[in-house]
């Protein structure tokens, strides 16, 4: 069972998710997305991490115009990859280097 303030903790980091692609996204190739995803990766569960991925996919798919058959799966796996492989292979590791 999810705890309120784990919804708390998911809704407000997809927020922050969403909101910074919006706002950098008159900048040619810059964002953070893939950043703060590997950042969400390293701080919270993989669970939690797949469920701010996936609202955030859904979000900007809706909001972009893009919802499609053809293009949101993908775009769902291979957002989802990044902490599936972080927290797989990459679960010890702590050095930033």
């Amino acid at each position: 069972m999810i705890k309120i303030k784990d919804i708390t903790i998911i809704a407000f980091f997809t927020g922050i998710l969403f909101i910074q692609e919006q706002l950098l996204s008159f900048i040619p190739n810059v964002q953070l997305t893939v950043f703060l995803i590997v950042l969400y990766s390293k701080v919270f569960k993989l669970w939690q991490t797949l469920i701010i991925v996936l609202i955030h996919t859904l979000l900007d798919n809706i909001f972009m115009s893009s919802f499609s058959i053809y293009y949101f799966p993908f775009m769902l796996l291979g957002w989802s990859l990044i902490p599936i492989i972080i927290n797989v292979f990459f679960k010890k590791v702590e050095n930033p280097i």
